[in-house]
């Protein structure tokens, strides 16, 4: 990775694993994964009489709590209503919570993630490829057949991309620029944003301090507002941000709120790779159709090929097998210091590895109580108003 270590890590709660983050990349953002904290909440506090009440509190000061104070306020008083200040649990939770609370960890970019859901995903797309009866010649040939598939599929995207396009929903320029681009997939949800902003309206303004109302006819899952920093979160801007910016004129957003991530004509770096591969093969297939035939032009070719090897620089050379290419066999010979040695693979040593089984992830029954909870206000149309405070800074 050029020596960058990466902006943040997402893992399990285990002690291990923190330390050697906290060593290894000091500057690197750690998080807990807030499923694995979610689903022990039965376990830890199922025994309690007033147990749907501590989930509804729970819930609330994690996912709701768009400021530190708040979360502090909230989580105070369900310690202090349901009588939880001697649950070692719970303390130490707290004592951690900047590992997992929401509103701790917005001020880093995540791409929208608190779990870690991206590991596995990624491993359920290799299981479909390799398992633990394979042997090692056969996982390195099912591991380029996985890569294969994993760019077919990001070029089937990228085709998707470019030849369908995404109606606006309305005449603002900063929304054509938008769909323009980013991708279909992330542009529908900086799509629903821009349309959620008939919901807000400017309430107070001192100069470049604005308070923006929020008035909804029914909850929106995963909304976050301003001083929850959905654009450092998601790499998203929020419906408030977008008004203020509208209203002050601004008709294109600014480049540094568009993400090179997010863009439809980004090329993966494997993808690259495999795409000049093929265009070299293209080409060298084509020179060997015609010159084939002819035995000048055939010898021709096969100098100018040893000669260009010859003039590639020696880092390149060394980094894959050196090859010469015989004008009267017309078979490779040669290598960059290998000796002529064959080596051999041996498959290693079988161990268990630590974390979850191999088996597809359920949803936890806090996440279900709580989904359950948002469609029920859905259903009741429940309305509610929210505010939050946007500092437009000077150029």
């Amino acid at each position: 990775m050029s020596n960058s270590p990466p902006i943040g890590i997402i893992t399990d709660q285990d002690k291990a694993m923190q330390k050697a983050i906290a060593n290894v990349f000091p500057t690197t953002r750690h998080r807990w994964c807030l499923w694995h904290i979610m689903k022990k909440v039965p376990e830890k506090l199922g025994a309690f009489k007033e147990y749907k009440g501590i989930i509804s509190s729970l819930l609330s000061a994690v996912y709701d709590s768009l400021s530190l104070n708040v979360f502090d306020e909230a989580w105070h008083d369900m310690m202090t209503v349901y009588n939880l200040w001697d649950n070692v649990w719970l303390n130490g939770l707290y004592e951690e919570r900047y590992c997992w609370v929401l509103c701790y960890l917005n001020d880093c970019f995540w791409a929208g993630m608190s779990t870690t859901q991206r590991s596995e995903s990624i491993n359920a797309f290799f299981d479909r490829f390799v398992n633990a009866k394979i042997n090692l010649k056969q996982f390195v040939k099912q591991y380029e057949n996985a890569l294969r598939r994993k760019v077919e599929l990001e070029w089937q995207a990228d085709k998707k991309c470019f030849s369908k396009k995404t109606p606006c929903v309305s005449r603002y320029e900063i929304e054509k620029q938008v769909e323009k681009v980013y991708t279909i997939s992330k542009f529908k949800e900086f799509q629903q944003e821009f349309t959620a902003l008939m919901y807000c309206d400017t309430i107070n303004c001192m100069g470049s301090i604005y308070e923006i109302s929020e008035s909804f006819g029914q909850e929106v899952t995963g909304e976050v507002n301003c001083i929850g920093s959905k654009f450092q979160f998601r790499g998203i801007l929020c419906r408030h941000a977008l008004i203020v910016l509208i209203r002050n004129g601004v008709k294109v957003l600014p480049k540094m709120y568009i993400l090179a991530r997010w863009r439809r004509d980004v090329r993966r770096s494997y993808s690259k790779v495999k795409e000049r591969y093929d265009k070299i093969c293209n080409a060298f297939s084509e020179v060997a159709n015609i010159v084939v035939d002819d035995e000048s032009s055939y010898k021709s070719v096969l100098d100018w090929i040893n000669k260009a090897l010859k003039d590639l620089p020696k880092q390149i050379q060394c980094a894959s097998v050196e090859t010469t290419i015989s004008p009267t066999t017309g078979i490779g010979e040669g290598s960059c210091n290998s000796n002529n040695i064959e080596h051999v693979i041996n498959d290693p040593g079988a161990i268990h590895r630590k974390g979850r089984p191999p088996c597809l992830r359920k949803q936890s029954i806090i996440r279900k109580k709580s989904t359950q909870k948002k469609k029920t206000a859905e259903k009741n149309k429940v309305g509610f108003r929210r505010r939050c405070t946007i500092i437009l800074s000077s150029a």
